[in-house]
């Protein structure tokens, strides 16, 4: 296939990259390379793109931007999901800075992190995120990013994750639309249609039920007041994941496009933060 390539910022430029014919996308996420969500996803974008999937080997959700510095990484390839990939014994952030230096033949076209099982809003979960850190890595070498995470009912939540996202019927459903729906926003970031630069992410929530016409309203990440996140088990902590304070003035949120049944899409630039 015939290649182009033009150096416009960062270490690749930002979307500057391009197949003749299918353009090419890695993809990881926090949940797992065994993650239902996952294989979901890279099923829907196959339709479009060429996939290599670099995903951790067992779960890393709460890692944030997290890099193993002590100890070496172990690093297996498994084409289980239909396409290349490797199961990495590391974090999102490892998955993503190993792939674009030693597994990639060449700089992919965006990197696209999840689907997530559960929701990425607030500032304070999107710094704690590892599905967000993994989209930040490409963002940061110069490639689109895109974070995809899904909201999943709280009665079924810890059924799902320890089925590592298996779901079926109705909620099944509503995932196959999201994956729909990610592919179409990739391919609207690969073609140049959305921003692109480095530090910056498109951080994406889908509500419980998704069609194919449920709305994408722009947002921008709720200030959550965070709440304790540890019990104390003698002389120990043990972590458990509690909601925070909500402002109750939201228009415009992550948050609340999510009450309304609407698909999030926040741009996050960490180039602003704390930018006053």
């Amino acid at each position: 296939m015939g290649f182009s390539s033009v150096r416009l910022r960062g270490r690749w430029g930002c979307g500057i990259w391009m197949r003749m014919g299918k353009k090419e996308v890695l993809v990881t996420n926090d949940d797992g390379f065994d993650s239902f969500f996952l294989r979901v996803l890279v099923d829907r974008l196959l339709e479009e793109f060429e996939v290599t999937v670099v995903a951790p080997d067992g779960e890393q959700s709460w890692i944030g931007r997290g890099i193993s510095r002590r100890g070496a990484i172990d690093c297996r390839e498994d084409d289980a999901l239909g396409c290349r990939g490797w199961r990495i014994a590391g974090t999102p952030t490892d998955c993503v800075n190993i792939a674009l230096e030693h597994l990639l033949d060449k700089p992919p076209a965006a990197v696209v992190s999840g689907i997530n099982l559960g929701f990425n809003t607030t500032v304070p979960l999107v710094l704690s995120s590892g599905t967000v850190a993994g989209a930040l890595e490409g963002s940061f070498n110069g490639i689109p990013s895109i974070a995809l995470s899904k909201i999943i009912p709280k009665e079924i939540f810890e059924e799902v994750r320890i089925a590592k996202g298996f779901v079926e019927g109705d909620f099944f459903e509503s995932l196959e639309n999201s994956a729909a729906h990610a592919r179409d926003m990739v391919g609207q970031l690969v073609r140049g249609k959305w921003a692109c630069r480095q530090g910056l992410v498109h951080n994406i929530n889908f509500p419980v039920g998704v069609t194919a016409s449920t709305p994408v309203q722009r947002t921008v990440p709720v200030n959550m007041k965070m709440a304790g996140l540890f019990e104390r088990q003698g002389d120990q902590f043990v972590f458990r994941y509690r909601e925070g304070i909500l402002p109750d003035d939201r228009p415009g949120t992550d948050v609340a496009a999510l009450e309304e049944g609407e698909i999030s899409h926040s741009i996050i630039d960490f180039t602003q933060i704390g930018v006053i």
